[in-house]
């Protein structure tokens, strides 16, 4: 059995070498980050007018802070990406460097929406002390295995590699690393993903029908169910399909499908948070700014 993987890797190696292979991995992994970036893009200025009215005007707080940090951090992470496919003449420890600073970025927009939307959990579920320090002990413990196992996965993953420029750099640019039979380190990861986002679906499936179903229907658990639904079953998905590609493709499509998630992570945790605080202020009455201005200056 040893032999088999052996000789499966060897041969890997050598397709890999292939000036072809490199030039499809590059072209792929091209399109999957420009089209991350672009989703990126349409999607900040579709939501640049609610995020005005109803996210720059509050006061700072945690949820405000970790708002815009997972706004900015796929913009951050993702073009790496596209470096990493497109440098020419790269080194191997540039190559090493940029693949690994693409990987925390990454992990860290999925975390961080993690976060967030723990804090909306905690909202939603009533502010109670006992609640709190219950969710904040289980988002701690989810967030932590699946962020601090990922993490070192990805390092175990970056350092078991090795990493050069293209054998054909005049034509196929960027890097190449060879890491032939290290797959079952990323299915692992993305598993400790899908594992942290079941754990929140739960507790959301848990409050919805305990808390707030029979005492405290709400537009606001509508909209929480619907945007979190979605969020919950593209995770699963995209969870799935990455882990499936770490396991089943080459090595140099393994991360083909990782921005797309990032990119989902954070536009979906960023819709979710928008639509909520657009369902209270309808509560309230109140359309603009510059009415919550007028009705805090002029109370009837």
């Amino acid at each position: 059995m040893s032999s088999r993987l052996a000789v499966r890797a060897q041969m890997e190696r050598y397709i890999a070498e292939l000036p072809e292979a490199q030039h499809y991995k590059m072209y792929y992994n091209i399109i999957s980050a420009a089209i991350s970036i672009t989703v990126l893009f349409a999607e900040y200025f579709q939501t640049l007018e609610l995020e005005v009215e109803l996210v720059w005007p509050s006061e700072w707080s945690l949820v405000k802070f970790l708002y815009f940090t997972n706004r900015m951090m796929p913009f951050i992470a993702i073009p790496f990406s596209l470096l990493y496919n497109m440098a020419p003449t790269p080194s191997p420890s540039f190559c090493k460097s940029v693949f690994l600073v693409c990987c925390i970025g990454i992990w860290s927009c999925i975390i961080i929406s993690e976060a967030v939307l723990y804090i909306r959990l905690y909202a939603l579920a009533g502010r109670g002390r006992k609640m709190r320090w219950f969710l904040i002990c289980n988002a701690f413990c989810g967030i932590k295995v699946a962020f601090t196992g990922g993490f070192l996965l990805t390092i175990l993953y970056v350092t078991s590699g090795s990493w050069n420029g293209s054998q054909s750099s005049k034509v196929v640019p960027g890097c190449f690393g060879n890491m032939s039979g290290q797959g079952h380190l990323l299915l692992v990861a993305y598993l400790l993903i899908l594992y942290s986002g079941l754990m929140t679906m739960a507790f959301c499936v848990y409050f919805g029908l305990k808390v707030y179903w029979k005492s405290k229907p709400s537009p606001l658990i509508r909209i929480f169910y619907r945007d979190g639904t979605f969020y919950f079953v593209a995770l699963a998905v995209m969870s799935i399909a990455n882990g499936a590609a770490a396991l089943f493709l080459p090595s140099r499509f393994r991360f083909l499908l990782t921005p797309p998630q990032a990119v989902m992570h954070s536009t979906l945790a960023i819709r979710m948070i928008l639509h909520l605080r657009e369902e209270s202020r309808q509560e309230l009455g109140i359309t603009s700014v510059s009415e919550i201005i007028f009705n805090t200056q002029h109370p009837a």
